[in-house]
């Protein structure tokens, strides 16, 4: 279940609203490959939760739905953009300058938010923000640990500021309605570009991308745009991601519910197309780095400095993880009298044994 959701739905069968539900699960809704789809009948269920529910887009357990029906008072949605009192209530974006030459970017959520003046603020905003105020350098470690996700279109408009315009970087399938004729259409795996017009200043940077377990949903789209269209100018470190490749919509019903409906799936821009798939599997980096490492932050970002920066972090791609303060410990080892960079070449064999 979606957090924070609680079920307050009256046993009274509210059979009209059941059957607006129903109806926009007929529209939108895309199951589970090879499960079944909306049930042709909405009455032989008490409460639109419950046929929500029988929607089977789970990921790991039967605990976890996807497709819902909550109660979120707290909650306006419209336009998709979530209802607030100021600007300083919306923060998604944190930099840091580590060098001259590397600018350290973490990306916490990908959302649009409104303030009750109708000023509108989104993460891709605030990145176009941080380019006028400040040059950005040719190196950029952008984090996206535990980051959940977001927007889709908030998400897609940040892929345009950092690939090349018109750059295909992954593919959706999704449903279509005519309302005229009143006939849904499933799109079989569109490609998705970037629609950045002109140039960007976050284009053409060499990138060390962070993930984790917890990087879900939009981050990795964000996390598969940069691997896959920005190709070797794209180097990224941590822990395979959570492995959500569906997308949904929010529907605002009467009382304070909201209809969620997963009516996307997503899969990588990769010519395999068995591998192209990273639902409930997560996308692995190129450097596996050990648990315990991904929390060290200092650690973490000084050495990922130093891979952007032509220094001897070791790049290779490998099952076992890397134990960064193992690393550390035998770059120091080379220099008593302090912490250098040497070359990948001369460092000794990785130990890849358990710390």
């Amino acid at each position: 279940m979606l957090a924070g959701c609680t079920d307050i739905a009256t046993t009274d069968k509210d059979i009209l609203e059941l059957e607006i539900v129903w109806q926009y699960l007929k529209i939108y809704s895309i199951p589970a490959p090879g499960k079944d789809a909306v049930p042709d009948n909405p009455l032989l269920f008490d409460t639109p939760r419950q046929l929500a529910h029988s929607i089977n887009d789970t990921l790991y357990n039967d605990s976890v739905f996807y497709t819902d029906y909550f109660y979120s008072p707290g909650i306006y949605l419209t336009d998709n953009a979530l209802i607030t009192g100021s600007q300083q209530n919306f923060a998604t974006v944190e930099t840091k300058l580590l060098s001259n030459r590397t600018l350290y970017v973490y990306i916490k959520g990908f959302d649009l938010f409104q303030t009750f003046d109708g000023e509108v603020y989104s993460t891709a905003g605030e990145l176009v923000a941080i380019a006028q105020q400040q040059a950005i350098p040719e190196n950029i470690i952008l984090d996206l640990r535990s980051n959940p996700g977001g927007l889709i279109e908030v998400c897609t408009s940040v892929v345009d500021l950092f690939i090349e315009p018109q750059g295909a970087y992954l593919q959706a399938t999704y449903k279509t309605y005519n309302s005229s004729t009143k006939d849904t259409a499933t799109i079989p795996w569109e490609i998705w570009r970037a629609n950045q017009t002109g140039t960007s200043s976050w284009q053409n940077k060499n990138v060390v991308l962070l993930f984790n377990a917890n990087s879900a949903s939009a981050a990795e789209i964000m996390a598969a745009a940069l691997i896959d269209a920005h190709g070797a100018k794209t180097f990224s470190m941590g822990q395979p991601t959570f492995g959500k490749g569906i997308g949904q919509i929010h529907i605002q019903r009467p009382g304070g519910y909201i209809l969620s409906v997963s009516s996307l799936r997503f899969r990588r821009y990769l010519s395999d197309s068995s591998a192209a798939i990273y639902h409930k599997k997560g996308i692995a980096p190129d450097t596996l780095i050990a648990v315990e490492d991904l929390e060290d932050d200092a650690l973490l970002l000084d050495l990922a400095r130093q891979k952007l920066e032509g220094a001897g972090f070791p790049a290779r791609r490998s099952n076992l993880p890397l134990h960064l303060s193992k690393e550390r410990a035998r770059l120091a080892a080379l220099n008593p009298s302090g912490y250098v960079v040497v070359p990948s070449a001369e460092l000794p064999p990785v130990d890849t044994a358990a710390p």
